[in-house]
């Protein structure tokens, strides 16, 4: 055992972080970002395991570290495989650093214990960065023979023939697709998902699809012994980038937690909704409100501007009060500054109020706004611009008001 004062350069040298993070980790920079904390021990195992134990495990400066470094603490801790890697396992490690007698062997077993074999299906804007994600923490990542993989998908991941074979040699399957026959083709086409299912696999759909058709892929799997979680999400590119995005989850209680580590690693609010289907129907909510808020703050920019206002003092007065929201930060800003490269495209959220208008008439639901604002999607959609960001809306209101909130670039 090794006793440590502050937590230095030194320490943070001797830490030695090798992981698939370590690059956006130097040694100054965790030091600086923990300067201030309090080590009570920092431990060594032969075969350079470490814990670091902390005084104080609520301390922002622990948080902050944490995050930026995809390095996870609970109880007081920190835990570093051989490989410099972390490990991420809430319940394991609060039992072994506990206890001042926890030996190489428990913190070997406890890393194979938390490391799982996934199939990963879907490697586009925003499946990509939330495979990295879970290789970077330390999951075994298998993913399907395209054209379209890159050197770095090659370099990281193992690369199966085909979508059964991956399913066969994983114990999870993400699937991250567009729409729902894209969903139903990767589950049962030819040798899909259920030519490679094994019992007790656990299937998890993080794609924004049809509620119904879930509940029927679910029973479908569950024939064949699998279990089944529908897993939207929400925050886009960046949101997958940064590994904050929103999940909204539906399925059993024992699926969730199996699956609530790769949830966490992926995002930051994960809630179980309910049952097959709850999650799916969050995320048609979801867009609906994200849909007329982008409405919203394209009406109120055209018409600020058309009025003789500069639409970015506007923007930045509404920021202040209860107007405020992430649309008007993010997408007001894109409306203002004409980037509509696609950060999630307007046939994508087309895609989705197809889905809620669907529902809508199936439950009896009446959804006025959600359709027109369809129907803008629509327009600038025959305009041409179906590839733009979904803030490109504000271009059928711009037609409509024979005035542009801003010159283009």
């Amino acid at each position: 055992m090794e006793t440590a004062g502050p937590f230095d350069a030194d320490v943070s040298k001797r830490m030695k972080l090798s992981c698939a993070c370590a690059d956006a980790a130097s040694e100054a920079s965790i030091a600086r970002h923990a300067a201030k904390q309090s080590v009570q021990r920092h431990i060594r195992f032969p075969g350079q395991w470490r814990i670091i134990l902390f005084a104080d495990e609520t301390s922002r400066s622990h948080r902050t570290l944490a995050t930026r470094y995809h390095v996870l603490f609970f109880v007081q801790c920190l835990v570093f495989r051989p490989d410099g890697g972390p490990v991420f396992a809430r319940r394991q490690t609060r039992y072994c650093c506990n206890r001042r007698g926890v030996t190489p062997d428990q913190l070997d077993a406890l890393y194979r214990s938390e490391r799982m074999k996934i199939a990963f299906i879907g490697l586009g804007i925003m499946g990509r960065p939330m495979a990295g994600h879970l290789k970077a923490a330390g999951h075994d990542i298998t993913v399907v023979e395209r054209k379209s993989l890159t050197a770095e998908d090659r370099a990281a991941f193992s690369v199966a023939a085909d979508i059964a074979a991956a399913t066969a040699a994983a114990e999870i399957v993400i699937l991250m697709v567009p729409d729902t026959p894209d969903v139903e083709a990767v589950l049962f086409g030819a040798k899909g998902v259920a030519e490679g299912l094994k019992p007790g696999t656990l299937v998890i759909d993080m794609s924004s699809i049809s509620p119904t058709s879930t509940k029927a892929f679910a029973e479908k799997i569950a024939a064949k012994g699998g279990d089944y979680l529908d897993a939207p999400v929400s925050g886009g590119e960046v949101g997958a980038k940064q590994a904050t995005l929103t999940i909204m989850v539906g399925g059993s209680d024992a699926a969730f937690d199996r699956a609530k580590p790769l949830f966490d690693v992926m995002g930051k609010n994960v809630t179980l909704v309910g049952p097959i289907g709850a999650g799916q129907t969050c995320k048609v909510a979801n867009q609906i409100i994200v849909a007329l808020t982008i409405e919203a703050v394209a009406e109120a920019l055209t018409f600020a501007s058309k009025a003789g206002a500069d639409p970015a003092k506007v923007r930045q007065a509404l920021m202040g009060g209860l107007a405020t929201s992430r649309i008007l930060e993010l997408h007001g800003e894109r409306m203002i500054k004409r980037t509509f490269n696609p950060g999630f495209r307007i046939r994508l959220h087309q895609k989705d109020l197809n889905l809620a208008l669907a529902a809508g008439r199936d439950l009896g639901v009446a959804l006025p706004n959600t359709a027109s604002t369809q129907q803008l999607f629509a327009a600038v959609a025959a305009a041409g611009g179906a590839e733009l960001d979904h803030s490109g809306l504000v271009k059928a209101l711009e037609t409509l008001a024979a005035h542009k909130v801003a010159e283009d670039a």
